[in-house]
């Protein structure tokens, strides 16, 4: 007869929650965040970098970045304006676009369109009638007029008409 197996209890495991251990920012991932929004990288691109969703990242990361992109913008912006009140031969561009971007400047093309020898537009309006779309007794009575039009014309060409 064969030994009864001997069943040994099962090991207690901890207690764990479902999903990810929840996430919990430093101070070092902060200041990731924030540069890499300086450095023009986009929210998706940061997220997944930090292998965390959406979400988290709109949780805990959202002031890092406005405050990084901020920061950027401020010293860019800074540097930009310098060069723009300098007397530097390259201050041109950065005063135009400073005024573009920030004082609402716009550069505008305006278009002027004239007739012949710079006199009004003319404009010469036809009306199409397709022969098949005219009834075949309509048809005749046209053809006679217009016959008749271009007889009346013939002669006064010719000087022929009377009147």
């Amino acid at each position: 007869m064969p030994k009864p197996m001997k069943i040994s209890k099962p090991k207690e495991l901890p207690e764990r929650g479902r999903g990810r251990p929840r996430y919990e920012p430093t101070e070092q991932t902060r200041q990731q965040v924030s540069l890499m929004a300086a450095c023009g990288l986009r929210r998706y691109e940061i997220y997944q970098i930090l292998n965390i969703s959406p979400d988290t990242f709109r949780d805990h990361h959202q002031e890092d970045f406005e405050l990084g992109l901020a920061k950027a913008i401020a010293m860019v912006g800074s540097k930009l304006y310098k060069r723009a009140i300098s007397d530097r031969p390259d201050s041109g561009a950065a005063q135009q676009f400073f005024l573009k971007t920030r004082g609402g400047w716009r550069e505008s093309k305006d278009v002027q369109i004239t007739g012949k020898d710079g006199g009004p537009i003319e404009m010469e309006h036809k009306r199409v009638i397709k022969a098949e779309d005219v009834d075949p007794e309509m048809r005749e009575m046209l053809i006679e007029a217009l016959e008749r039009a271009l007889a009346t014309e013939e002669a006064d060409v010719d000087g022929t008409a009377g009147g």
